[in-house]
């Protein structure tokens, strides 16, 4: 499917670069798609083509408005056509760097279940928004779970959800010993929404832990592209 929106692309804008013509309300970067700024007719065009400092980039997102899974650049034949668009993990110079030093690699990651090979735990913390971590299906209590080793003390965790629009009733709580948890931060009552889902200062702990209350349906099951500790 993704090979045919990139033929169509190339057939919709086969201009050179310097003729391509980019709206005012083209998305701005780090901006969240909606339905007015996709270059590409359509509710959340997928995949979009967004114009920064004379480069041109491809993204595809997940419909309705969710999350932004590849960024590429796109460049340009002789004869004004789009060339082959070979998707990459880093992504250009525009996109690299997301972790850098201040971020703390978890010894381990554990959960209560996984959907599949694809979906397992480690998904999670790869630094790779095109992966995700996703509980079983019949999984009702999920959780994840990070190690750092040992306890340290953190500037807040970043949660980024696989969908930005949907609303995430969860707790997030710490442990220095892997037994006894203190609840960090709870989103049961009042939901999260966006990406990332930041929880400031917490505790000095050695785990930290995302826990669900009981699932009703796929909609209301946990899918998170990356957590992050800083």
């Amino acid at each position: 499917m993704k090979h045919t929106s990139v033929l169509l692309i190339s057939a919709a804008l086969s201009l050179p670069a310097s003729q391509a013509k980019v709206p005012e309300n083209a998305i701005e970067p780090g901006e969240a798609p909606h339905s007015s700024n996709p270059i590409l007719p359509g509710y959340f065009a997928d995949p979009s083509v967004v114009e920064f400092e004379g480069h041109y980039f491809i993204y595809a997102t997940l419909d309705p408005g969710g999350g932004q899974t590849c960024f590429d650049e796109l460049t340009f034949t002789d004869d004004g056509l789009i060339a082959k668009v070979i998707p990459t993990h880093q992504g250009p110079e525009l996109v690299q760097n997301r972790l850098d030093g201040s971020f703390i690699e978890p010894a381990a990651i554990t959960a209560s279940s996984q959907l599949s090979d694809r979906h397992a735990p480690e998904r999670a913390t790869d630094d790779n928004y095109a992966t995700r971590w996703v509980p079983a299906a019949d999984d009702v209590t999920p959780w994840i779970q990070i190690d750092l080793g040992s306890s340290r003390r953190v500037n807040q965790l970043q949660i980024r959800p696989e969908l930005t629009w949907k609303d995430y009733h969860f707790t997030v709580e710490s442990s220095v010993d892997g037994q006894n948890w203190t609840v960090a931060a709870s989103f049961l009552d009042q939901a999260a929404t966006g990406s990332p889902i930041i929880v400031e200062s917490p505790p000095t702990a050695r785990y930290f832990k995302v826990s669900s209350p009981t699932t009703i349906d796929s909609m209301t099951q946990p899918s998170i592209f990356e957590w992050q500790v800083e």
